[in-house]
């Protein structure tokens, strides 16, 4: 499962390979779904830095995207990665919008700087959001299956000529 704050990511219509992957003990059985859920969340991580990428000031928000796994959220047999922006906290107010505050009677005249921004803004205080996350995951999301759906092939493959040994 491949999970954000953004949406979710079921595995369905892999029978086979479940079977396949039930004949290997329990270890190697979280050992090769982790690895598949983390390849699935690279493909998502990869294409969400590409968007972030289109609202370039400094560039950290592309660099600070991250994968991350969830242990508090993940179950023995459901790991959970999450995709987001890590130490960016900003690139959740980029995906969803804000509204701009002024500042709250600060000495040194920020207000002028404030005004002068609305008025650039034509005097609105909301800012609309510009998805780079969102995309990433509803057009890669076909793309992160099929990687997961090789990751389990391959390692359940690799698992099982380890215990041939």
């Amino acid at each position: 499962m491949i999970q954000s704050e953004y949406g979710t990511v079921d595995l369905k219509g892999m029978k086979e390979l479940d079977y396949a992957l039930k004949q290997l003990p329990i270890r190697a059985q979280k050992k090769v779904l982790k690895q598949s859920v983390s390849a699935g969340a690279a493909v998502i991580r990869k294409e969400a830095r590409k968007n972030a990428r289109k609202f370039k000031r400094t560039g950290n928000l592309a660099k600070k995207i991250k994968t991350a796994y969830n242990k508090a959220k993940s179950r023995p047999w459901f790991p959970i990665y999450e995709v987001g922006c890590g130490e960016a906290f900003y690139g959740k107010f980029i995906e969803r919008g804000f509204i701009a505050v002024g500042p709250k009677g600060e000495k040194g005249g920020t207000w002028k700087a404030w005004r002068a921004a609305r008025k650039v803004s034509k005097g609105s205080r909301h800012v609309a959001a510009k998805p780079w996350l969102r995309p990433a995951l509803s057009s890669k999301e076909k793309e992160a299956i099929d990687k997961m759906r090789i990751k389990v092939g391959i390692g359940i493959e690799r698992e099982a000529a380890k215990l041939a040994k």
